[in-house]
Protein backbone atom coordinates (compact mmCIF):
# COMPACT_ATOMS: atom_id res chain seq x y z
CA UNK A 1 0.00 0.00 0.00
CA UNK A 2 1.33 3.27 -0.98
CA UNK A 3 1.33 5.57 1.99
CA UNK A 4 0.78 8.66 0.10
CA UNK A 5 -2.61 7.84 -1.63
CA UNK A 6 -5.55 7.81 0.86
CA UNK A 7 -7.07 3.98 1.98
CA UNK A 8 -10.45 3.38 -0.24
CA UNK A 9 -13.51 3.97 1.15
CA UNK A 10 -16.26 1.51 2.32
CA UNK A 11 -18.25 0.66 -0.41
CA UNK A 12 -21.83 1.63 -0.30
CA UNK A 13 -25.13 0.27 -3.28
CA UNK A 14 -26.26 2.42 -5.10
CA UNK A 15 -30.36 1.88 -6.69
CA UNK A 16 -31.21 3.03 -10.52
CA UNK A 17 -34.78 3.79 -11.49
CA UNK A 18 -37.09 0.69 -12.39
CA UNK A 19 -38.74 0.92 -15.87
CA UNK A 20 -41.89 1.39 -17.55
CA UNK A 21 -45.12 -0.95 -18.66
CA UNK A 22 -47.41 0.66 -20.92
CA UNK A 23 -51.11 -0.68 -21.61
CA UNK A 24 -53.04 0.45 -24.25
CA UNK A 25 -55.75 -1.45 -25.49
CA UNK A 26 -59.76 -0.57 -26.11
CA UNK A 27 -61.18 -3.12 -23.20
CA UNK A 28 -58.40 -4.48 -21.05
CA UNK A 29 -58.39 -7.15 -18.31
CA UNK A 30 -55.38 -7.26 -16.41
CA UNK A 31 -55.30 -9.24 -12.87
CA UNK A 32 -51.47 -10.42 -13.16
CA UNK A 33 -48.66 -9.33 -10.96
CA UNK A 34 -46.10 -6.09 -11.64
CA UNK A 35 -42.58 -6.23 -10.26
CA UNK A 36 -40.92 -2.79 -10.55
CA UNK A 37 -39.45 -2.24 -6.97
CA UNK A 38 -35.79 -1.04 -6.40
CA UNK A 39 -32.69 -1.13 -4.38
CA UNK A 40 -32.67 2.01 -2.00
CA UNK A 41 -29.05 2.44 -1.79
CA UNK A 42 -27.85 4.01 2.55
CA UNK A 43 -26.65 7.26 0.80
CA UNK A 44 -30.17 7.47 -1.38
CA UNK A 45 -32.21 9.55 0.96
CA UNK A 46 -34.18 12.03 -1.36
CA UNK A 47 -32.30 15.07 -0.99
CA UNK A 48 -29.49 17.29 -3.49
CA UNK A 49 -27.59 14.68 -5.49
CA UNK A 50 -28.87 11.58 -3.15
CA UNK A 51 -32.14 11.60 -5.01
CA UNK A 52 -34.36 8.23 -4.40
CA UNK A 53 -34.34 5.25 -7.58
CA UNK A 54 -37.66 5.94 -9.28
CA UNK A 55 -40.17 2.61 -8.71
CA UNK A 56 -41.94 2.00 -11.81
CA UNK A 57 -44.29 3.52 -14.25
CA UNK A 58 -47.01 2.15 -15.46
CA UNK A 59 -48.62 4.13 -18.31
CA UNK A 60 -52.94 2.84 -18.68
CA UNK A 61 -53.86 4.09 -21.71
CA UNK A 62 -52.38 7.01 -23.75
CA UNK A 63 -52.23 11.10 -23.82
CA UNK A 64 -55.02 11.85 -26.55
CA UNK A 65 -53.75 11.02 -29.48
CA UNK A 66 -53.21 14.98 -31.54
CA UNK A 67 -57.14 15.78 -31.53
CA UNK A 68 -58.86 18.98 -33.41
CA UNK A 69 -59.61 21.82 -30.70
CA UNK A 70 -62.99 21.69 -29.60
CA UNK A 71 -63.18 17.89 -30.21
CA UNK A 72 -63.78 14.76 -28.18
CA UNK A 73 -60.45 13.10 -26.66
CA UNK A 74 -59.94 9.31 -27.39
CA UNK A 75 -57.65 8.18 -24.45
CA UNK A 76 -58.11 4.45 -26.13
CA UNK A 77 -59.26 2.91 -23.57
CA UNK A 78 -62.87 1.96 -23.39
CA UNK A 79 -63.54 0.48 -19.80
CA UNK A 80 -64.34 2.63 -16.68
CA UNK A 81 -61.01 2.18 -14.29
CA UNK A 82 -61.86 1.49 -10.40
CA UNK A 83 -59.64 1.06 -7.64
CA UNK A 84 -61.24 -1.40 -5.41
CA UNK A 85 -59.87 -4.75 -3.61
CA UNK A 86 -60.54 -7.57 -6.11
CA UNK A 87 -61.71 -8.48 -9.59
CA UNK A 88 -65.13 -9.39 -9.93
CA UNK A 89 -64.70 -11.91 -12.58
CA UNK A 90 -61.53 -13.70 -12.99
CA UNK A 91 -59.83 -12.79 -16.20
CA UNK A 92 -60.81 -15.27 -19.47
CA UNK A 93 -58.48 -18.06 -20.84
CA UNK A 94 -56.04 -16.82 -23.32
CA UNK A 95 -58.27 -16.65 -26.83
CA UNK A 96 -61.90 -16.94 -25.06
CA UNK A 97 -64.16 -14.44 -24.60
CA UNK A 98 -64.52 -11.41 -22.51
CA UNK A 99 -67.19 -11.24 -20.07
CA UNK A 100 -68.92 -7.98 -20.28
CA UNK A 101 -68.47 -6.45 -16.66
CA UNK A 102 -64.74 -7.10 -17.29
CA UNK A 103 -65.37 -5.26 -20.87
CA UNK A 104 -67.39 -2.48 -19.01
CA UNK A 105 -65.17 -2.01 -16.07
CA UNK A 106 -61.20 -2.75 -15.29
CA UNK A 107 -60.56 -3.38 -11.13
CA UNK A 108 -57.29 -2.60 -10.15
CA UNK A 109 -56.22 -3.05 -6.19
CA UNK A 110 -54.21 0.09 -5.01
CA UNK A 111 -52.39 -2.06 -1.97
CA UNK A 112 -51.34 -4.51 -4.96
CA UNK A 113 -49.45 -1.76 -6.79
CA UNK A 114 -48.06 -0.48 -3.88
CA UNK A 115 -46.55 -4.02 -3.44
CA UNK A 116 -45.57 -3.88 -6.85
CA UNK A 117 -43.24 -1.12 -6.00
CA UNK A 118 -45.29 1.48 -8.94
CA UNK A 119 -44.12 5.10 -8.04
CA UNK A 120 -45.19 6.75 -11.00
CA UNK A 121 -49.13 5.52 -12.24
CA UNK A 122 -50.99 7.66 -15.21
CA UNK A 123 -54.56 6.13 -16.22
CA UNK A 124 -55.92 8.14 -19.36
CA UNK A 125 -60.05 6.14 -20.43
CA UNK A 126 -62.80 7.74 -22.18
CA UNK A 127 -64.81 6.42 -19.53
CA UNK A 128 -65.17 7.29 -16.01
CA UNK A 129 -62.47 6.51 -12.72
CA UNK A 130 -62.76 5.89 -9.20
CA UNK A 131 -61.47 5.19 -6.49
CA UNK A 132 -63.33 3.60 -3.87
CA UNK A 133 -63.84 4.17 -0.01
CA UNK A 134 -60.83 2.70 1.67
CA UNK A 135 -58.26 2.49 -1.61
CA UNK A 136 -55.22 4.56 -0.96
CA UNK A 137 -52.61 5.07 -3.64
CA UNK A 138 -49.81 5.23 -2.51
CA UNK A 139 -46.80 5.76 -4.90
CA UNK A 140 -44.04 6.99 -2.18
CA UNK A 141 -42.40 9.84 -1.62
CA UNK A 142 -41.06 11.96 -4.93
CA UNK A 143 -44.20 9.85 -7.26
CA UNK A 144 -47.08 11.11 -9.00
CA UNK A 145 -50.55 9.84 -9.78
CA UNK A 146 -52.30 11.13 -12.92
CA UNK A 147 -56.21 10.54 -13.47
CA UNK A 148 -57.65 11.36 -16.26
CA UNK A 149 -61.30 10.81 -17.65
CA UNK A 150 -64.78 11.53 -18.50
CA UNK A 151 -65.73 11.40 -14.82
CA UNK A 152 -63.68 11.21 -11.49
CA UNK A 153 -64.93 10.29 -7.92
CA UNK A 154 -62.42 10.03 -5.79
CA UNK A 155 -63.50 8.38 -2.43
CA UNK A 156 -60.39 6.90 -1.55
CA UNK A 157 -56.92 8.55 -0.50
CA UNK A 158 -54.00 9.88 -2.59
CA UNK A 159 -50.67 9.89 -0.70
CA UNK A 160 -47.75 11.31 -2.78
CA UNK A 161 -45.12 12.73 -0.40
CA UNK A 162 -43.17 15.75 -1.95
CA UNK A 163 -45.04 14.42 -5.49
CA UNK A 164 -47.45 14.96 -7.83
CA UNK A 165 -51.12 14.47 -8.14
CA UNK A 166 -52.98 15.50 -11.42
CA UNK A 167 -56.93 14.93 -11.55
CA UNK A 168 -58.69 15.81 -14.86
CA UNK A 169 -62.14 14.91 -16.05
CA UNK A 170 -62.96 16.36 -19.77
CA UNK A 171 -65.03 15.61 -22.96
CA UNK A 172 -63.79 11.99 -24.74
CA UNK A 173 -64.87 9.68 -27.41
CA UNK A 174 -67.82 8.22 -26.69
CA UNK A 175 -67.99 4.34 -27.80
CA UNK A 176 -70.48 1.10 -27.48
CA UNK A 177 -72.37 0.78 -24.21
CA UNK A 178 -70.96 3.95 -22.14
CA UNK A 179 -73.57 6.37 -21.49
CA UNK A 180 -73.24 10.03 -22.62
CA UNK A 181 -75.19 11.74 -20.29
CA UNK A 182 -73.43 9.91 -17.44
CA UNK A 183 -69.70 11.18 -18.83
CA UNK A 184 -70.48 14.97 -18.00
CA UNK A 185 -66.78 15.80 -17.13
CA UNK A 186 -67.64 16.09 -12.98
CA UNK A 187 -64.81 15.67 -10.24
CA UNK A 188 -66.08 14.99 -6.98
CA UNK A 189 -63.99 14.06 -4.07
CA UNK A 190 -65.58 12.35 -1.41
CA UNK A 191 -66.23 12.51 2.08
CA UNK A 192 -62.99 12.13 4.50
CA UNK A 193 -61.17 11.54 1.50
CA UNK A 194 -57.27 12.60 1.24
CA UNK A 195 -55.20 13.82 -1.28
CA UNK A 196 -51.76 13.99 0.01
CA UNK A 197 -48.47 15.59 -1.48
CA UNK A 198 -47.46 17.03 1.85
CA UNK A 199 -43.39 16.34 2.60
CA UNK A 200 -42.09 14.21 5.19
CA UNK A 201 -41.67 14.76 8.66
CA UNK A 202 -37.87 12.66 9.10
CA UNK A 203 -36.46 12.49 12.76
CA UNK A 204 -33.17 11.03 12.70
CA UNK A 205 -32.09 11.81 15.97
CA UNK A 206 -34.80 10.17 17.64
CA UNK A 207 -34.17 6.80 15.04
CA UNK A 208 -30.53 7.09 15.41
CA UNK A 209 -30.20 6.25 11.69
CA UNK A 210 -30.18 7.87 8.39
CA UNK A 211 -32.78 5.46 6.73
CA UNK A 212 -35.89 7.61 6.67
CA UNK A 213 -36.28 9.04 3.13
CA UNK A 214 -36.15 12.70 3.43
CA UNK A 215 -39.28 15.11 1.60
CA UNK A 216 -38.53 18.49 2.70
CA UNK A 217 -40.74 20.45 -0.13
CA UNK A 218 -44.31 19.38 -0.17
CA UNK A 219 -45.73 18.55 -3.47
CA UNK A 220 -48.56 19.81 -6.12
CA UNK A 221 -52.02 19.02 -7.19
CA UNK A 222 -53.98 19.93 -10.15
CA UNK A 223 -57.82 19.27 -10.24
CA UNK A 224 -59.67 20.99 -13.45
CA UNK A 225 -62.69 19.57 -14.82
CA UNK A 226 -65.21 20.53 -18.30
CA UNK A 227 -68.40 20.02 -15.37
CA UNK A 228 -68.37 20.69 -11.37
CA UNK A 229 -66.24 19.89 -9.40
CA UNK A 230 -67.40 19.08 -5.47
CA UNK A 231 -65.50 18.68 -2.25
CA UNK A 232 -67.15 16.91 -0.42
CA UNK A 233 -67.04 18.02 3.85
CA UNK A 234 -64.26 16.53 5.45
CA UNK A 235 -62.39 16.10 2.56
CA UNK A 236 -58.72 17.90 2.37
CA UNK A 237 -56.10 18.51 -0.31
CA UNK A 238 -52.75 18.55 1.49
CA UNK A 239 -48.81 20.12 -0.42
CA UNK A 240 -47.61 21.54 2.43
CA UNK A 241 -44.11 21.76 3.55
CA UNK A 242 -41.89 18.81 5.60
CA UNK A 243 -38.90 18.68 8.20
CA UNK A 244 -36.05 17.41 9.10
CA UNK A 245 -34.07 16.67 12.34
CA UNK A 246 -30.33 15.52 11.77
CA UNK A 247 -28.96 13.13 13.40
CA UNK A 248 -26.56 15.65 15.53
CA UNK A 249 -29.81 17.51 16.86
CA UNK A 250 -29.97 20.33 14.07
CA UNK A 251 -32.72 20.90 12.39
CA UNK A 252 -33.17 21.64 8.34
CA UNK A 253 -36.65 22.87 7.66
Amino acid sequence: CNPARSPPGRGYKEGKDAGTLNIIAPRVAFQGDIEGSTVVGERQRGQGNDALPRGATLNLGIDHIGGTAGQPLDYRVLNQIRFAAAAPTDAPDFGSAMADDLKRTLVLDAARLKAAGVNRLNVYTNDGIVVESGQTLDMGPGGSVNLTGATLDVLGDINVPGGTVKLKSTETVVVGAADPAALDQHITIGPDSRILTAGLWTNDALARSLAAPVALDGGAISVSARGLIKMEAGSLLDASGGGWLTIDGKSWL
